[in-house]
């Protein structure tokens, strides 16, 4: 069973987030998947987009945190995204191929679609961050503005004696 901690504090690490605990499980599912099917392990292109796509959830989460900027962060969640819904799609054909059967994907389809909801909360989440922070910005330039037209301006005169 995986596990998802919340944490009011600061994140500190990126395996702290309940949408990268989620994708990296998603992506050891569906790496089990292809192992298991000599069919879809010898199909090359499609080994090798179900595996990109995979791989991509838990590297576009843990990019995008590293960038220390919630747009930026943004960003990547939705990469991350993109990659599940391509992930989910390529299990699929796997399916329609023979490749695998259904019920063998439930799970990689249980672990897609929870990192779906986690991410995408993630990435509300940073939209709102970086709203306050762009809001706490703008106030403090209006204060600023306001400090330099309050204060009066000296101007130096030569003395002529």
């Amino acid at each position: 069973a995986v596990h998802c901690q919340a944490s009011v504090t600061a994140v500190k690490n990126v395996e702290e987030f309940a949408a990268w605990q989620l994708a990296d499980p998603f992506k050891s599912e569906v790496f089990a998947l292809l192992k298991g099917s000599r069919e879809a392990m010898r199909d090359r292109r499609f080994r090798y987009q179900l595996k990109d796509s995979a791989s991509g959830p838990p590297k576009h989460i843990t990019e995008g945190f590293v960038r220390f900027s919630p747009r930026d962060f943004c960003r990547f969640l939705d990469y991350a995204l993109g990659s599940l819904r391509e992930a989910e799609g390529w299990i699929q054909d796997g399916i329609e191929f023979g490749y695998f059967q259904e019920e063998q994907c439930r799970r990689a389809f249980w672990f897609g679609e929870r990192c779906f909801t986690a991410t995408l909360r993630l990435k509300h989440s940073q939209q709102r961050y970086a709203e306050q922070l762009e809001r706490e910005r703008r106030a403090r330039s209006k204060l600023k503005k306001a400090d330099k037209n309050q204060v009066p301006r000296t101007r130096r005169t030569r003395r002529t004696d």
